[in-house]
This record gives C-alpha cells, sequence and structure tokens, in this order.
C-alpha cells in the first residue's frame, strides 16, 4: 500500500501524534469513501482513498522536522477550538497542505495525491476545485468536527459550506453526521489494529 510505504519512508519516532495521523487519516478516508458514493459516485474510490489516507502528510513534516512548531500550532488549535490551518495561519508559518504537496512533488507521488495534500482545507473549498478535491476536503473537515474539539464559529463554519455543496437542509445535514460519527468506531479499531 503507497500510503503505509509513505509515512513509514518518513520515519517518525513519536508514536503517539503517529497514532492521531493515522487515526485522523483513515477516518477522513472512510468520510470521503461515504460522500463520495452518496454524492460523487463517478469518482475512482481507490484513488480517493490513497489521496484521502496520504492528505495531511504535511503535517509529519512539521513532526519530524519542526517539531517545536508542530507543538505549538497544536497547543493553540486545542486552546482555541480552531483548525490546524487557521493556527498555521495565525502564526504565518508555512501551511502543512503547502508542505505536503511539496513532499509529493519532491516524490513524484500521483497528481491527485499532491492535489489532496494542497487542499482539503476549509479555506480550499471555496475555491471551486475539482470533485475530487472537494471531497476529500469535506471528509477532512466532517472527520474533524465529528473529533470535537472546535469552537463554535469554526463548527457553524464547516457545517455552513458542507450544507451548502452537499445541497442539504440542516436536517438532512445532521443525518449525513450521524452516519459520521459512526465511522468513528470503525477508525478506532483500525487504530487498535496498528
Amino acid at each position: 500500500m503507497i500510503s503505509v510505504g509513505v509515512v513509514n519512508a518518513m520515519e517518525i519516532k513519536e508514536k503517539k501524534e503517529l497514532n492521531n495521523y493515522w487515526y485522523h487519516s483513515f477516518f477522513t478516508a472512510l468520510t470521503t469513501k461515504y460522500l463520495a458514493k452518496k454524492f460523487w459516485n463517478h469518482l475512482d474510490p481507490e484513488e480517493l482513498w490513497t489521496a484521502s489516507i496520504l492528505h495531511d502528510i504535511g503535517k509529519l513534516v512539521y513532526i519530524k522536522f519542526f517539531p517545536e512548531h508542530y507543538k505549538e500550532i497544536k497547543r493553540y488549535c486545542e486552546q482555541k477550538g480552531c483548525l490546524f490551518s487557521e493556527a498555521e495561519e495565525h502564526y504565518k508559518l508555512p501551511t502543512s497542505s503547502y508542505l505536503g504537496s511539496l513532499l509529493c512533488h519532491h516524490w513524484r507521488m500521483p497528481s491527485k495525491v499532491e492535489d489532496a495534500c494542497e487542499y482539503h482545507n476549509l479555506s480550499h473549498i471555496s475555491e471551486q476545485g475539482s470533485d475530487f478535491q472537494t471531497v476529500i476536503a469535506l471528509g477532512n473537515l466532517l472527520a474533524t468536527l465529528s473529533a470535537g474539539g472546535l469552537n463554535e464559529s469554526c463548527k457553524n463554519r464547516i457545517t455552513e459550506v458542507a450544507e451548502n455543496i452537499l445541497e442539504l437542509s440542516p436536517d438532512n445535514f445532521i443525518l449525513i453526521m450521524a452516519d459520521v460519527y459512526n465511522m468513528e468506531s470503525e477508525a478506532e479499531k483500525f487504530l487498535r489494529s496498528l
């Protein structure tokens, strides 16, 4: 599996952070697969899965080469209840999405994986990317929303964007999120298997 090879090549020693990476990436892949099946069934599920699993490899670059920056960004996220990308912006640091796309380019990974790394944040969705980019960005955001820890403003922005893109009423969005919440146990089971 390409994703395991890529992550192993990073040689991340911080087991807790690596587990967090795998949990979120797997949860994002499950959510992306679910959304694609419901709203974008013309997309290749295998390409989506690989790109979804690797969408956050830029964070591994931070963990490996800039661990103090990573810890400060994470601390800020926990304190403010914001997205990682918002903390990066606050500190005016290179984004993990940029670092991930650089790594993909350097390793000559498929362009769709590079796109998933570069375009998976809340700010990217409004740029009218491809269906492939949009579904991975939404998968990432809904997995993040489901995991908790976000402030009300952030939750509301994610909800509003998702409802608009998926053309859902608030009640139908709640039904989608119920399905996403149910996938958490599958992500937890995957993490225990590592």
